[in-house]
């Protein structure tokens, strides 16, 4: 099994968290142990971190805590924001915590009786896959405490990182489908791709009066449309792109405020590609086994884990783009091995 202490070379990791962790003189020796360790964890579970780290369990320990109390992984995550990015991607990742019965941050997911937590990413495309830049988390138990809602935390983690997005689009799917979110996008200048719900029905006219007569958005197999200057729920002047390609059951509609409307398609439809990457995230590198009863430290533990997985992974991208230059071939299983070692190939 090909470790990711044999492939990923401490002195390539420092060189990354060199210029990601510059805060604290110590910062990049410290980052870069537990970088290494993460990725031959496959988690970021301190207690299992620690013992892939040199030296004591214990000691190991000692230097992951001292590491969170003094660093801040959450904001050094956003030096990953590729500025060459064409857009941004938001999605939720659910992380199921069922043992997890007297964790004040942990409450109930989406169906009701699992105990987990939230985390609402966003992220930029990186060859085919996603590389996230910035994180909030949030649950019932917390909503519940603070007052507060999803739809507000949606607001929250756009507004944290908004000097970073600029004028780059927001792609993001139907769960944000809803007119606050496009009534605060809108207010703000920010550009954005949303698929939309149309299980919701939702109200689309050419006018913004109350009593305006509805746009359909039927379409027939292989039609495609646009629809452009109308009113999302009488409130909110929008874009719309439709098509439905043969084979599917239903039309994709994305709305956005993006001048092209075909342009906005193709934007939802390049995100399709990489969404994925953000649930792999809990399963390549165990997310769901994080233990830590403060949700500070449970924050700073996954952007640890994102700093991990993107420096595995451009190091890959990078060998196998060297590899096939020296042979021509694709480098395939050693790649998986340093982004996600448990799928690592045996080699002989």
């Amino acid at each position: 099994m090909v470790k990711a202490t044999t492939t990923l070379p401490r002195e390539e990791v420092y060189q990354y968290c060199e210029e990601i962790f510059y805060r604290e003189p110590r910062e990049p020796d410290y980052a870069t142990e537990i970088v290494r360790a993460m990725l031959v964890a496959d988690t970021p579970r301190v207690s299992d971190i620690a013992r892939h780290m040199q030296g004591t369990f214990r000691g190991g320990e000692k230097m992951v805590e001292r590491f969170l109390q003094f660093s801040d992984p959450k904001e050094s995550l956003q030096m990953l924001f590729d500025d060459d990015a064409e857009f941004v991607i938001g999605d939720v990742v659910e992380v199921p915590r069922p043992q997890a019965k007297h964790t004040a941050y942990v409450g109930k997911l989406k169906d009701g009786q699992t105990r987990g937590y939230d985390l609402l990413m966003l992220g930029t495309p990186y060859r085919g896959r996603t590389l996230p830049f910035h994180f909030v988390s949030y649950s019932s138990a917390t909503l519940g405490e603070a007052g507060g809602s999803r739809n507000g935390e949606h607001m929250r983690v756009i507004e944290e990182v908004e000097w970073l997005i600029g004028d780059r689009p927001i792609v993001l799917d139907q769960e944000f489908s809803y007119g606050r979110l496009v009534e605060y996008l809108n207010a703000r200048g920010l550009s954005f791709v949303i698929r939309l719900n149309t299980a919701n029905a939702p109200r689309i006219t050419a006018e913004a009066e109350e009593r305006a007569t509805a746009v359909s958005l039927q379409l027939s197999p292989g039609e495609s449309r646009e629809l452009r200057n109308v009113w999302y729920q009488g409130a909110e002047r929008i874009h719309l792109a439709g098509v439905h390609e043969h084979g599917r059951r239903e039309p994709l509609w994305v709305m956005s405020n993006v001048e092209e409307p075909e342009r906005a398609l193709q934007l939802y439809r390049e995100r399709m590609k990489v969404e994925q990457q953000f649930r792999h995230l809990k399963t390549l590198l165990n997310m769901d086994k994080l233990m830590n009863k403060r949700q500070d430290y449970m924050e700073k533990l996954i952007a640890m884990l994102c700093i991990a997985y993107t420096i595995g992974l451009v190091i890959g991208e990078h060998l196998r783009d060297w590899l096939h230059r020296q042979s021509g071939k694709k480098m395939g299983p050693l790649l998986w091995a340093i982004c996600a070692p448990q799928t690592a190939a045996t080699h002989s």
